[in-house]
């Protein structure tokens, strides 16, 4: 009797290890697909798009949760184009919410918000605009109102003005440099602004830091088409007729310019290049400061001795047993003062009457 039960008890077993066996084959293993653009760091680069498919479904939320918190994907758009950008979910299937950033860096802070949307024009899609630079990146985050999430399209638009090709072209831009030789320039591809005093050509801007007092020399001979060049006090833009300090159009008989003029070291120049009428081309430009380098001497400074304000009699320096504790300038009234010590370098006196 004790044997049939125990070989019940083992058929018993068999047959629950053959059940399982046969239902194991019947479970299907399904890997988890997230989207390719799930996390920030993966954002899909993009410039202008029209209705670009994306799903957020399978999707993990990421980031501080500055506008939303429900399953998001991410957008790097880089702008063609300077002025505003429209970024739309309409025709999307759910709920959307939508977000755009200053920059790609992962995760933004609240300093770097541009934009948040839940619903626009009286949809349940979103759609923002916002004022871009061409060249700049913008992160886009996409998700869903509560915890939502479908699929959708997604569409970018920018609406205002194509930056001229040139990083330098602007006079706001200007390049700055000092002393420099064969230094290579184009203005092909630049366009026209400025207050048009000199020339009225595509031209570009470097902003020159003097490094001595004297002449320096500024020249385009070697370029490869005829160029114009102004020289101008300082380097605010756009300059004005009084900080013009040359123009030139030919020198010695060539089709390139060239200016020489009187700076102080350390002080800014704008140098405006162009060419004659519409003319654009390739050149090299050579800046040459012929003039004293201004060595910076040691400041003698103030003579500590409180006897200095009690007469014309300054001494270099206090008596051991002298407090230095008054200022050096000192005014008998006699309408010839105020005297003071001697400074080997230009000094800023403000002097109390």
């Amino acid at each position: 009797m004790k044997r049939l039960k125990l070989k019940l008890i083992h058929a018993c077993i068999l047959l629950l290890i053959l059940d399982m066996a046969i239902a194991a084959q019947d479970i299907e293993v399904q890997a988890v697909t997230y989207p390719p653009n799930d996390l920030c760091t993966e954002a899909t680069k993009i410039g202008d798009a029209t209705n670009l498919p994306f799903t957020t479904t399978g999707a993990r939320f990421g980031g501080r949760g500055l506008c939303m918190v429900s399953p998001n994907i991410w957008f790097c758009y880089t702008a063609p184009c300077t002025g505003d950008v429209i970024v739309s979910l309409a025709g999307s299937s759910y709920d959307t919410m939508l977000a755009v950033y200053k920059g790609c860096e992962c995760f933004p802070t609240q300093e770097d918000i541009i934009v948040c949307n839940d619903d626009f024009d009286g949809t349940y899609q979103s759609q923002v605009t916002f004022a871009a630079i061409a060249g700049e990146q913008y992160l886009i985050e996409v998700g869903g109102y509560g915890v939502e999430v479908g699929s959708g399209v997604i569409t970018v638009l920018c609406e205002g003005d194509e930056e001229p090709p040139m990083a330098k072209d602007d006079c706001v831009k200007a390049k700055s440099i000092g002393d420099v030789v064969d230094l290579p320039f184009e203005t092909t591809n630049a366009s026209f602004d400025g207050p048009g005093l000199c020339m009225t050509s595509p031209n570009i801007w470097f902003c020159y830091t003097a490094s001595c007092a004297g002449d320096v020399k500024v020249s385009l001979l070697g370029s490869t088409y005829d160029t114009m060049l102004a020289v101008y006090e300082g380097c605010e833009c756009y300059p004005t007729l009084d900080d013009l300090i040359e123009c030139n159009d030919d020198v010695a008989n060539t089709y390139q310019s060239e200016i020489t003029f009187a700076a102080i070291a350390g002080n800014q120049y704008l140098i405006e290049i162009g060419g004659y009428a519409n003319e654009t081309g390739q050149g090299i430009l050579n800046i040459k400061c012929e003039g004293v380098i201004v060595q910076e001497k040691p400041d003698l400074g103030d003579a500590p001795d409180r006897t200095n304000n009690a007469g014309r009699g300054m001494r270099a320096y206090a008596q051991p047993w002298v407090g230095a504790r008054y200022p050096t300038v000192f005014d008998d009234g006699s309408g010839v003062g105020p005297f003071g010590p001697l400074h080997l370098n230009e000094q800023l006196v403000a002097y109390l009457g």
